[in-house]
């Protein structure tokens, strides 16, 4: 069962959670969020069957998250999702709070 959504993600919560798929995207995001200080990765979660996954990305911010910073979040994501392979087969990428 994922984390709650108040809890936000430190690595003793990614290390005791989660599939090898939600680390790589976990590691990837953070990669991406790396960039910002002021954005911060709350959760990741990889449902669904190979092929038909959805992979949501929940972010907070220590200010308002703008819809220009969840698109380039999800740009920026997908593209290093395929270029890793994380994802085999279609996917569907939710970035949100």
């Amino acid at each position: 069962m994922p984390a709650s959504s108040s809890q936000t993600d430190t690595p003793a919560t990614a290390a005791r959670s989660g599939s090898p798929a939600e680390a790589r995207v976990r590691r990837l995001a953070g990669d991406v969020l790396s960039s910002r200080s002021d954005l911060y990765l709350v959760e990741v979660v990889v449902k669904g069957r190979v092929g038909q996954q959805t992979v949501e990305v929940f972010v907070e911010g220590d200010g308002p998250v703008t819809i220009d910073d969840y698109a380039r979040i999800s740009r920026e994501l997908a593209f290093l999702l395929d270029a890793e392979d994380v994802m085999p087969g279609a996917y569907r990428l939710n970035v949100s709070s």
